[in-house]
């Protein structure tokens, strides 16, 4: 299994200062590069964005039951930031398995940008 982490700080004009409209941006993209896979049939079993307070939310779940491959994308919001969190499952032999693995993983990753509660 892989996790990758990856960060971009943009600029908030380019998304009319949205967050769901980076969400979706960064969400095509997410979902482009499975397609761009040669050698994968993805099944995209969770594709889902989610407004909550400032931030908005996308998770992609993808899976290739013939490679046993899945990989799961947790993209937030909260510009100027954008965080991708990606999880690779290179050995999925069961998908119920590797989502009861990574489900609690995903919930409990946010944004935190200094603000307090």
């Amino acid at each position: 299994m892989g996790f990758y982490i990856a960060t971009w700080s943009c600029n908030p004009a380019d998304y009319n200062r949205r967050n769901k409209d980076a969400i979706d941006h960064f969400r095509q993209v997410e979902c482009e590069s499975l397609d761009e896979m040669p050698d994968n049939r993805w099944e995209i079993v969770t594709d889902e964005t989610i407004s909550t307070g400032d931030d908005c939310t996308a998770i992609i779940d993808g899976y290739d039951q013939g490679n046993g491959y899945r990989i799961v994308a947790k993209i937030i919001a909260s510009l100027p930031w954008v965080v991708r969190f990606s999880f690779h499952d290179y050995h999925c032999e069961k998908y119920d398995t590797s989502k009861a693995y990574t489900d609690p993983i995903i919930a409990s990753l946010e944004i935190r940008t200094g603000k307090t509660a």
